[in-house]
């Protein structure tokens, strides 16, 4: 997910795979989770710039994420694997309180 696609031409593209391949609702929160995720730059050394990317990922992909975290399930899910990346990071503890406040 590079940061210069334009969010709306995404969600517009995930909609589609959506559709077609017919995916539940909650496996596409959990996909998008794992993309973002995967497309962070760790840099393995410094905890605080680990963290720091991270969030900057999510905030840069919020729209897309509230675009199907539509019922309180699905955000209940995404928080499940946020708390899962936390807890196999602990550095990264610091995403999860940010994303609970917002």
């Amino acid at each position: 997910m590079a940061e210069e696609a334009d969010i709306s031409e995404v969600i517009e593209t995930v909609k589609q795979h959506v559709k077609d391949a017919k995916f539940p609702d909650i496996e596409v929160v959990r996909i998008l989770w794992d993309v973002m995720m995967d497309a962070v730059q760790w840099s393995g050394k410094n905890q605080q710039q680990n963290a720091n990317a991270a969030l900057h990922q999510v905030k840069t992909w919020e729209k897309l994420l509230n675009t199907f975290c539509t019922t309180g399930k699905l955000e209940l899910e995404l928080l499940y694997k946020v708390q899962v990346q936390c807890y196999d990071d602990t550095k990264l503890m610091k995403l999860r309180v940010c994303l609970c406040d917002e």
